[in-house]
């Protein structure tokens, strides 16, 4: 080895080693977001909040319907659309 050799491919080895962690920081990442079969991470958690946001949005309108008289959903119809957000709401956590 000459005199400037090893210095120059220790240096190359720390950039290759520099490299391959970026490189497994992204694959985290990646997993992270998701998941790892590519379905679940914060993909699916979006997802998860969007359809609870939906529920909980359709029925505060629902309600707010029955309150200023314009629809004919009875107290009963009302209830049992709450019950089913709640649950849906449950089995997304779960």
């Amino acid at each position: 080895m000459e005199a400037g050799e090893e210095a120059v491919l220790r240096q190359r080895l720390r950039q290759m080693e520099a490299r391959q962690a970026s490189v497994q920081r992204c694959g985290i990442v990646r997993t992270g977001l998701l998941g790892d079969d590519g379905s679940g991470g914060v993909q699916e958690g979006l997802r998860s909040v969007q359809t609870q946001l939906n529920a909980v949005l359709a029925d505060e309108e629902a309600y707010a319907a029955v309150r200023a008289g314009t629809t004919p959903l009875s107290s009963f119809t009302v209830m049992v659309r709450f019950v089913l957000s709640s649950l849906c709401i449950k089995s997304c956590h779960e």
